[in-house]
């Protein structure tokens, strides 16, 4: 009996936007804000005979898998500085004056009714790893939104104002996926370095022992730094 993978999802990584034509955009003291949401983490069993429907599917020789759910979203703020009207469409240059990115992790481990002790200790490791890179995310966010702001993007449409929405939501949408990929991407492939060390969950190594093991493995073979 051994634990199912890890399962890293995205919620609520939508592009909102607040596109601001003239004066001030944002709260001139402070156009960069992030809204941390405590994590959330539940544990909850099933009869591997009758398993819930909103769980996810398993394998018969599964006991046990771990949900975990990153999200963000981003208000971008800013203001058009270049328009070129056409006949048919125009092309605009919007400059980012604030950001807002709302942060956000739910975590979920299912476990059989049946699964042995160790498996559980081994879901919740997967839980660990994702509140682990959760703990940073603050700081990868802002980092990422401090180099957006006072960047232009281009964005052409049928009139001015739809090619602004059109780039400030693009904008928005560069900067939600940065996100992702350094915090829900780096944490899934430590999930895969965590259950690949432990055989997800039948051998006998020590699960925090595991988890230090694939968080170097992958620290040393990431393209980009992360917080470890």
């Amino acid at each position: 009996m051994r634990s199912g993978k890890n399962i890293c999802l995205t919620i609520l990584a939508l592009a909102f936007f607040v596109f601001l034509t003239g004066g001030a955009s944002g709260d001139p003291k402070d156009p960069l804000t992030i809204q941390t949401t405590p994590a959330t983490a539940a544990k909850r069993t099933y009869d591997p005979d009758h398993p819930p429907t909103q769980m996810p599917t398993t394998h018969p020789d599964e006991a046990g898998v771990t949900v975990s759910e990153f999200g963000c979203v981003a208000e971008v703020g800013g203001q058009t500085t270049s328009i070129t009207q056409n006949h048919s469409d125009a092309t605009v240059a919007v400059r980012v004056d604030s950001i807002h990115l709302a942060l956000k992790l739910n975590v979920t481990e299912w476990m059989s009714q049946v699964a042995p002790q160790k498996i559980w200790y081994h879901e919740d490791g997967h839980r660990m790893i994702a509140l682990h890179f959760y703990d940073h995310a603050d700081e990868v966010a802002a980092a990422i939104a401090r180099g957006w702001m006072g960047r232009s993007l281009w964005a052409s449409g049928p009139d001015a104002n739809s090619a602004a929405k059109q780039a400030v939501t693009e904008i928005a949408r560069r900067i939600t996926a940065a996100y992702m990929a350094q915090v829900r991407d780096q944490s899934e492939l430590v999930q895969e370095a965590y259950d690949r060390i432990t055989a997800h969950g039948t051998n006998n190594v020590d699960e925090t022992d595991a988890i230090d093991q694939a968080l170097a493995e992958v620290a040393q073979s990431a393209t980009k730094p992360f917080p470890n």
